[in-house]
């Protein structure tokens, strides 16, 4: 696998994982606030999110000073 799909693999994951929710809650509010909420998530700019490990977050994880 390229690193280029490798990159992608977390978002493909986000959106499997919304539709599946969505589908689950299909009929109630809860379901278009899921995929409100990833669309909005997912088409968003970021930048190093703070607390998520691997994201250039400073000072989180074992060694955090």
């Amino acid at each position: 696998m390229s690193t280029e799909a490798d990159d992608d693999l977390p978002m493909v994951a986000t959106l499997v994982g919304a539709i599946l929710l969505a589908r689950a809650t299909a009929g109630t509010e809860l379901s278009e606030k899921i995929l409100e909420s990833t669309h909005k998530d997912l088409t968003a700019p970021h930048g190093p999110r703070p607390g998520l490990l691997g994201t250039g977050a400073v000072g989180v994880g074992p060694d955090a000073t």
